[in-house]
């Protein structure tokens, strides 16, 4: 095999393996974010969809969500996050795009 292509596909690879590593730097928080909050904000999603009758697809935020809460639940330290949550039928299943916004509050 011609040493070139060798070259070309060990570039290739490096290349691809660096995109990889570099997504899973830039979206650490919004991992995080989502693995913390995720099982949380869809079971009340399904709730406020039953209880407010909306018909799918539909839009709304965890400001909707948690109204009626004594506690806002979207809190990681001293960040306050929202949840814009998008509900579309995919097939028979109903898929659940949440995007999270987080802001710094300070506690004085």
């Amino acid at each position: 095999m011609n040493t070139k292509v060798i070259i070309l596909w060990g570039f290739i690879v490096v290349c691809l393996i660096l995109s990889i590593f570099f997504i899973g730097i830039t979206n650490k928080e919004a991992l995080r974010l989502s693995a913390k909050f995720d099982k949380e904000v869809k079971a009340a999603a399904k709730e406020y969809i039953e209880e407010e009758g909306l018909s799918i697809p539909a839009k709304f935020s965890s400001e909707d969500l948690f109204a009626d809460a004594e506690e806002y639940p979207l809190v990681d330290g001293n960040k306050r996050c929202t949840a814009s949550i998008s509900v579309k039928k995919i097939l028979f299943v109903n898929n659940y795009d949440i995007r999270y916004t987080c802001e710094r509050v300070d506690n004085n």
